[in-house]
């Protein structure tokens, strides 16, 4: 016992050693280092403090980037692996449990397995033709995208050890949006444009709101996701006094909404209202219209980009001869870009986040620098260009099989708080889906912590009333 205590004090006293060092040579990392310190101890003595910060952490957006080893690289990005690992590793006979247990979790563990491995040979057999750098560059993004999932299973272990945490997630995940949505109205009044940011890369996204993230139609994505979850847990719920609370969210989502001027963002809130009033309240399509129509009368500039979503409908749909505006021929010709590229390699794709060479090599973009040069405008071509039609089979599988459990659930299981997370997750989901057929948006660092928390903590409170 003597032996085993000194040796972990040796152990120690050479860990602070090692770590002082690498602060004093390299002061560049020393911040980030410290960080994910802290934060490894939070993870694994206080996991439910560590997934509150985790759920806080896009409301700084792009201002949570910090240079690590050369590479520019947002909090979340070092903070999910760390609270994955730290939640799963120490309960991995659970999680284990989890993987092998009967019924839809093993099917949604299966599937994404299925992704990965698949993913995972995709991007060895193009060391082919794509080089080793740009290979290893694109495995490090997939394993990024693999944390992320993890968050799910990480999510359903802590709510059986806290069953509260169903609860509480829903509060954290609203206030944070909420945060960010107040950060978006005092960036409209105070810095209405981002003109002076053209230089390195980003569009000038005059009179819209983009908050932190720094850009509208992902963070309007993410208004279209909480709005409907909002929407959803206020139908199920009937305390009085947090039926208020949500339609104050509510307002505050839907306007915040309305102000990024986001055609694929009004596109994925209505097709998630659409879905929650055909299965819950009719009259909430009649409301939604009403005061959509409203909305769209006062403003000279919601009624434009209502009126060019429905010219590019109109143009891309029915092949008419009216053209779209730029944004939206910009937008159809990386499309077909991307399917020419999926025509190359349809069954395995081009390998993870290989995109970038692999359009600068066809001449599709100037450099593989630029904004969005290693995805499409649109997750779904994306998944197809990169891993193939085997690789995304299994991971529209994994999506479709929630939407239907989390459907099957509502159903089932009326009027509580359960069936107000699994609307809220059916019609979030639908929502980012829709979204993402516009934007790269599921794949998108912040919003990916909002889905794959709220797809997890469904999971998790559907399996808690099912025991």
């Amino acid at each position: 016992m003597k032996y085993q205590k000194s040796l972990s004090n040796i152990v120690l006293l050479v860990a602070i050693f090692l770590i002082t060092w690498f602060v004093l040579s390299r002061p560049e990392t020393s911040v980030p280092l410290l960080l994910i310190i802290s934060y490894s101890l939070l993870a694994y003595y206080r996991p439910i403090y560590a997934i509150s910060l985790l759920i806080l952490l896009p409301i700084a957006g792009e201002f949570s980037r910090l240079e690590f080893f050369g590479r520019s690289i947002v909090l979340s990005d070092l903070a999910v692996p760390i609270f994955t690992l730290s939640t799963i590793l120490p309960r991995f006979k659970k999680f284990q449990q989890l993987l092998y247990s009967k019924g839809h979790l093993n099917f949604v563990f299966k599937t994404l397995s299925v992704f990965f491995l698949i993913a995972l040979f995709s991007l060895l057999l193009s060391l082919v033709s794509v080089p080793f750098r740009e290979v290893i560059n694109g495995s490090q993004y997939l394993f990024r995208l693999l944390f992320y999932l993890l968050l799910i299973p990480s999510v359903l272990l802590l709510q059986k050890e806290h069953p509260a945490l169903a609860k509480l997630l829903p509060k954290l995940l609203i206030a944070s949006g909420l945060l960010i949505a107040l950060g978006g109205f005092l960036q409209l009044i105070y810095f209405p444009s981002l003109e002076s940011f053209e230089a390195i890369g980003y569009d000038p996204h005059i009179n819209r709101l983009f908050g932190t993230w720094l850009d509208p139609n992902y963070i309007g994505g993410l208004f279209a996701l909480l709005s409907c979850f909002c929407v959803s847990l206020f139908l199920q719920i009937k305390k009085t006094s947090t039926r208020f609370t949500l339609l104050l969210c509510i307002s505050i989502f839907a306007t915040a909404l309305f102000f990024t001027y986001s055609r694929s963002a009004y596109f994925a809130f209505a097709i998630g209202i659409l879905v929650i009033g055909i299965l819950r309240a009719r009259t909430l399509l009649i409301i939604a219209i009403i005061l959509g129509l409203i909305g769209i009368y006062v403003s000279d500039r919601a009624q434009q980009r209502v009126g060019e979503l429905i010219t590019s409908v109109n143009s891309i749909v029915f092949n008419s001869s009216e053209n779209p505006d730029p944004t939206a021929r910009l937008r159809i010709l990386n499309w077909e870009q991307t399917i020419s590229l999926i025509k190359e390699k349809p069954l395995l794709g081009h390998g993870f986040n290989n995109l970038a060479y692999v359009r600068a090599q066809a001449g599709y973009i100037e450099s593989e620098t630029i904004h969005s040069a290693s995805g499409s405008d649109s997750s779904i071509l994306t998944l197809f260009a990169t891993t193939g039609i085997i690789g995304t089979i299994p991971f529209l599988l994994f999506l479709f099989y929630t939407l239907i459990q989390s459907n099957k659930h509502f159903n089932s299981k009326k009027y509580t708080i359960q069936s107000g997370l699994a609307l809220g997750c059916l019609s979030g989901v639908l929502a980012i889906i829709t979204h993402s057929n516009f934007v790269n948006s599921l794949f998108f660092a912040p919003l990916m912590i909002f889905l794959w928390i709220i797809v997890g903590n469904f999971y998790g409170s559907s399996e808690s009333s099912n025991n």
